[in-house]
């Protein structure tokens, strides 16, 4: 089985204390699909302590001959966002993914290529998107073996010519506890 994404390698011990006890959160989540495969999900959610309303609408949209998944979100923040994914098209357990943003009231967009690549052994991605400064490169890197877990994450900045985050992570997973170290 594959290692975790960097992103992934704590969430076992961050669920424990995280997942499922929102005292202060409702929330509503419908999903459905059509005969011809869209597959809608509407989400609502009331936190009771911010009197805050949020509302999204996803659409998503299979082709499983070519691989493509297209990803549709508009939320109540009117922030619209489209993914289109290919998976295992160009190498099996490589995927492709371009990510968009637009916020139509101040006109904000955003604009990020992604890549993973799932091996048994490893796991390896990148990013490449901007901020306010510039390109910015994102990646990171976990191997795994007999349940040891070893991961490195950066962020390249263009505009600084260097790297702007560095980590590395250790842990062990084995059936009954997860043991994680940053």
């Amino acid at each position: 089985m594959a290692p975790p994404k960097y992103a992934d390698l704590n969430k076992q011990v961050t669920d424990i204390f995280n997942k499922g006890f929102f005292f202060t959160l409702f929330k509503l989540d419908v999903k459905t699909r059509t005969a011809n495969g869209v597959n809608f999900n509407v989400i609502g959610e009331h936190n009771t302590e911010t009197a805050r309303t949020f509302g999204s609408l996803e659409t998503k949209y299979v082709i499983p001959t070519y691989g493509l998944t297209f990803l549709e979100k508009w939320n109540t923040d009117n922030l619209l966002k489209c993914e289109i994914t290919a998976d295992d098209q160009l190498a099996q357990g490589f995927k492709v993914v371009f990510d968009a943003s637009l916020v139509p009231h101040t006109g904000k967009k955003t604009a990020e290529l992604r890549t993973t690549y799932v091996h048994d052994k490893a796991q390896v991605e990148t990013n490449i998107g901007s901020d306010a400064t510039g390109p910015i490169l994102n990646g990171s890197v976990v191997l795994g073996h007999q349940g040891w877990l070893a991961g490195y994450q950066y962020v390249y900045s263009t505009a600084k010519a260097g790297l702007t985050k560095n980590n590395f992570a250790v842990g062990y997973k084995a059936n009954d506890f997860a043991l994680f170290a940053n």
